[in-house]
């Protein structure tokens, strides 16, 4: 009986331990009006108290700000963030890459990008030449780059889609917005979006190109994880759903209580309560969970060699989480 009775003490314990979901959440996203969502879920603690009222009351969440794409990649790659925010490219890039394991949980916010330039030589992008150079986060493989890669190809034909690349210089935003004000730096475009963008043009900027222009429509930063992770984790996948969907309805409650947090969390001293109202409210703003313009990125992308295996369907890239929802 002894025996009998350590065994299955033993085996109630490995039962427990093998369902234990982790104790700490490690989320990595970067700046500006699309992350609003994720920043009003972390100002209220939104995580923890939908993960407390499913059991989970010791989960930590951490948050780390990244200023581009690559270091949120390097990060869900390297293990050091359980749930990364990027656009639909990078995470087609790592879906690839990892044959799968890498998917999307669900649309952060849909966007506008705008590419400005302080050149007055320049009206469109045929107008750039070897003396103008495009920040913008990541180089050739972020989501503005692609972006640009698509303008090209659609402005000079489809081989054409590499022309603009050798223009392009990886910068954060924010730095980038400093280096155009400043006019002293040889950056002279910016391929951003709100406030960074809005900030530009209100300096007396120009904007040269829309992402709608290309894409019929805004495009998406995006909440993805490892099937690990995934996996391993229920709970908090549901309490991280239900704590993105109360972010976005406070958001659509009260956009100026929502602009007035995302001054005092960005620290942004440039834009008025009223601006951020403006962008948040603008028709090419979606505060939504459901995952846009994907197969977009994913032809594109897939046409010219960036990735390899191209989903036959968006709900490929994700996990069943965002099967419901009213994605494309």
């Amino acid at each position: 009986m002894t025996y009998r009775w350590l065994a299955g003490c033993l085996l109630a314990l490995f039962a427990t331990t093998a369902h234990a979901e982790t104790k700490e959440l490690r989320l990595g996203i970067q700046f500006g009006t699309a992350m609003l969502p994720l920043m009003v879920m972390q100002h209220d603690h939104l995580i923890e108290k939908r993960a407390a009222a499913a059991g989970l009351a010791d989960l930590a969440v951490t948050w780390r700000a990244f200023t581009g794409p690559g270091p949120v990649n390097d990060g869900m790659l390297a293990g050091a963030l359980d749930v990364g925010v990027n656009g639909a490219p990078a995470i087609l890039i790592l879906w690839d890459k990892t044959k799968g394991k890498m998917k999307g949980l669900a649309s952060v916010s849909g966007n506008p990008s705008t590419l400005v330039s302080r050149n007055p030589k320049v009206h469109s992008i045929k107008d750039f030449s070897e003396a103008d150079r495009i920040a913008l986060p990541a180089v050739k493989l972020g989501l503005n780059a692609i972006i640009l890669q698509m303008a090209a190809a659609k402005e000079f034909g489809p081989d054409q889609w590499e022309r603009l690349d050798a223009r392009t210089v990886t910068m954060g935003h924010a730095d980038a917005l400093t280096a155009m004000l400043s006019g002293a730096s040889d950056i002279n475009a910016h391929f951003s979006q709100p406030p960074y963008s809005t900030l530009e043009v209100k300096a007396g900027q120009r904007e040269i190109l829309k992402a709608r222009d290309v894409l019929g429509a805004g495009w998406d930063m995006l909440l993805f994880t490892s099937q690990g992770f995934h996996d391993a984790n229920p709970k908090t996948m549901a309490a991280l759903m239900d704590a993105l969907q109360e972010g976005m309805d406070s958001i659509h409650r009260d956009p100026r209580a929502a602009a007035q947090l995302y001054l005092d969390m960005s620290g942004d001293k440039k834009t008025s309560v009223d601006e951020i109202v403006t962008l948040i409210t603008d028709p090419d703003t979606d505060y939504n969970r459901a995952p846009h313009s994907v197969m977009r990125f994913a032809d594109f992308m897939h046409g010219i060699g960036t990735i390899k295996t191209q989903p036959k369907d968006w709900k490929e890239v994700f996990f069943p989480e965002a099967y419901g929802l009213a994605g494309r």
